[in-house]
Formats: structure tokens, sequence, C-alpha cells
């Protein structure tokens, strides 16, 4: 198999393309998994250091994290 790296900073984006994720907070992994893993509002928003919620986006079967 082959792979791709790919650096984005919209975490939807990389939800939605993304099988495996790798998220950093100051410069140190502070997440490395399956992106369903982090698909939580509580870990995103520790990720991030706001609120963020989950919803269903409006014509994809898929959640999308919005800031509160």
């Amino acid at each position: 198999g082959q792979g791709v790296i790919v650096l984005l900073h919209d975490i939807n984006l990389a939800l939605r393309f993304a099988t495996r994720v790798v998220a950093l907070k100051q410069g140190k992994i502070s997440f490395s998994g399956d992106h369903s893993i982090l698909l939580d509002s509580k870990k995103l928003s520790a990720l991030y250091g706001t609120d963020i919620t989950l919803i269903d986006h409006p014509s994809r079967d898929e959640k999308v994290a919005v800031v509160c």
C-alpha cells in the first residue's frame, strides 16, 4: 500500500478525507490514530482550547466540527 501525507489546518477537511490523523498542539503530538476517535466534541475542544460541538452536515451523512 501507499500513503499520502497532507498538512491541513481545517479539521473538518482532515476528518472527512483522512483515515488516520496526527494532531499537533504546541509542536507536540496530542493525538495519533483513527480519525473516527478524534471526532468527539471533548477531544476536539481540548485540542483547540475552545468549545467545539459536532453538528450534522446538511447534505452529507457526516458530522462537522463548529466552534461554539
